[in-house]
C-alpha cells in the first residue's frame, strides 16, 4: 500500500461508498501490518537463537569455512539482488522480455532493426526502459565502447545505429 488516494467531489457526493472504500484500504493495510508484524517476530526469534558473535574457529575438526554460519546483514542494510542470466531473443527475433541489462536490450533491438538509425525515445519505447536519462547514459557509454554509432544532426536530433551500418558519405560522431 503506497498512498490513499481520495477524490473528495465523489466523496461529498457518496459518502457511503467513499467510507466503504476506505474501510477496504484500512482492512489492506491491517493485514499488510499482520503480515509484516509475523515476519518481524519469526526474525526475532531467529536473531534470539543465533550466537551473539561468530565462533573463533571451525566448530569440528576438518570443518571448512562453509560449515560456518555467516552473520546477515546489518539492520536496515540493503541486500543486492542475485545476478540472473540474460535472457536470449525471443522465437519472433524480438528482444527477449524479463531482466535483462539495458545494454543487451538496446543491442537487441537495434541489431533486430538493421540498418535503421533510432533516437533514444524509440529504443526507450522498444527497450521497455522508461527513463530516457538513465537510458542516455547507457546508449552514450555503448558508443563510446564501439558498440553504437552516433549521429548528430541539426539543430539537436541524435540517432543511434550499429556502427556496420553507417551511411555513405555522412560523417559520424
Amino acid at each position: 500500500m503506497d498512498s490513499i488516494s481520495l477524490d473528495w467531489e465523489t466523496a461529498h457526493a457518496d459518502p457511503r461508498e467513499a467510507a466503504r472504500l476506505l474501510g477496504r484500504v484500512e482492512k489492506d493495510i491491517e493485514d499488510h501490518l499482520a503480515q509484516v508484524r509475523g515476519m518481524r517476530e519469526r526474525l526475532e526469534e531467529l536473531a534470539a537463537r543465533a550466537p551473539q558473535s561468530p565462533p573463533a574457529g571451525p566448530a569440528r575438526a576438518g570443518a571448512g569455512a562453509r560449515d560456518t554460519p555467516r552473520p546477515g546483514p546489518a539492520p536496515g542494510a540493503t541486500v543486492p539482488r542475485p545476478r540472473t542470466a540474460v535472457p536470449p531473443a525471443d522465437a519472433a527475433g524480438g528482444p527477449a522480455q524479463g531482466r535483462a541489462p539495458w545494454r543487451v536490450r538496446v543491442l537487441e533491438v537495434v541489431r533486430a532493426g538493421g540498418p535503421r538509425e533510432w533516437t533514444l525515445r524509440e529504443l526507450s519505447e522498444r527497450s521497455g526502459q522508461p527513463n530516457q536519462r538513465s537510458l542516455r547514459v547507457t546508449v552514450e557509454e555503448m558508443v563510446d565502447k564501439g558498440e553504437l554509432a552516433k549521429r548528430t544532426l541539426p539543430p539537436r536530433f541524435v540517432r543511434y545505429r550499429l556502427p556496420a551500418h553507417a551511411p555513405e558519405g555522412v560523417a559520424v560522431d
